[in-house]
This record gives structure tokens, sequence and C-alpha cells, in this order.
């Protein structure tokens, strides 16, 4: 009786002792996927703002009088606040466009977007007349974690139009406010 006591007690404690090791290394794999989406938020800020700057150069490049603005005119990844909003301004003569975002939480998420994204904001883009008149206009943004690659995306809720963000985007939203 002693004996099969002893053996049940020691493969009891052999099954604790492997579900303590499980744990482990599921907070290890827990940690390294925080890590690594850490490391894609910070690049994908740097992306936004290289779009953005991009933007801005190749619009002074070719105006003469009004020089359009980006604030903050300068970002490293270091930068990225996390948690906390990020913003980006570009401005010129009152017209201005923002783009706020942040990460998400949970660190992949698909709730307000079909395509897996890590970070989730808006755009947003308004002159004096529209704000007084038809108000500031908005559109959703993502940061998605497609199979194949990692891109900036818009979405817009009233219409379900959507597409990249990139320079023809800015493009067509000073049209708008212009």
């Amino acid at each position: 009786m002693r004996y099969w006591h002893r053996k049940m007690r020691e493969d009891r404690l052999r099954r604790l002792a492997r579900a303590f090791d499980a744990t482990a290394r599921e907070i290890e794999e827990r940690l390294r996927e925080e890590q690594r989406i850490a490391g894609l938020r910070r690049a994908a800020a740097l992306e936004l703002h290289t779009i953005c700057l991009n933007f801005v150069r190749s619009i002074n490049a070719l105006t003469e009088q009004v020089k359009l603005e980006l604030a903050p005119p300068e970002f490293q990844a270091e930068m990225f606040r996390e948690p906390g909003p990020n913003l980006f301004q570009m401005s010129a003569s009152g017209r201005i466009v923002q783009l706020a975002f942040q990460g998400t939480e949970p660190l992949v998420s698909t709730e307000l977007y079909p395509t897996p994204y890590i970070l989730e904001g808006e755009v947003r883009w308004f002159n004096q007349d529209s704000l007084e008149g038809l108000g500031i206009r908005e559109q959703s943004l993502f940061y998605c974690l497609d199979r194949n690659r990692q891109y900036w995306a818009f979405f817009d809720p009233q219409t379900h139009r959507r597409g990249p963000v990139n320079e023809d985007y800015l493009a067509e939203l000073f049209e708008q406010i212009l």
C-alpha cells in the first residue's frame, strides 16, 4: 500500500512539474510575441511618418508661396508611444490632415477591420469652412498584418471604401479641403 501511495505522489508531482514547465514556455512565447509586435509597431509608425514626410517634401518642392508643414518634423521609431495615442499632422493655410493611432488590445485584432491589424486610429481632415459647416471628416486607420505583407490602410465606415495609405491618398484628402 505504501509503494502504491508513493507512486501516486511521484506521478502527481511529475504532472505538476510538467505543468510548471509548460506555463513557463507559454510565458516566454507570449513575451517574444509582445516584443515582436512592439518592434512592428515602432517600424509601422516610422513608415507612416515617412509617407507623410515624402508627401510634404513633394508638395513643398512644387509650391512657390505656401509650405506644407509636418508635425513632428522628424520621427524615430523610439518616439512611438506605447501605450497611448500618437499623432502626425500636416497643415498649410488652415488646411489640416491629422493621423492619430495607437496599439490595439489585444496585440492583434480583427474587431474593426477584416485583416488582422496591430495599430488602429483615425485620419481627420478639415479647414475653417468645414469646421463651420460639414464638420471634421474622418476615416479609420489600420496597420495590417497580411500573410505576405504589412501595410497601412484606411477604411471609410460610411461608404465602406478602403485602400492603402500613401501619397495619393494624402493628396486626395487635401484636395477635399482646398
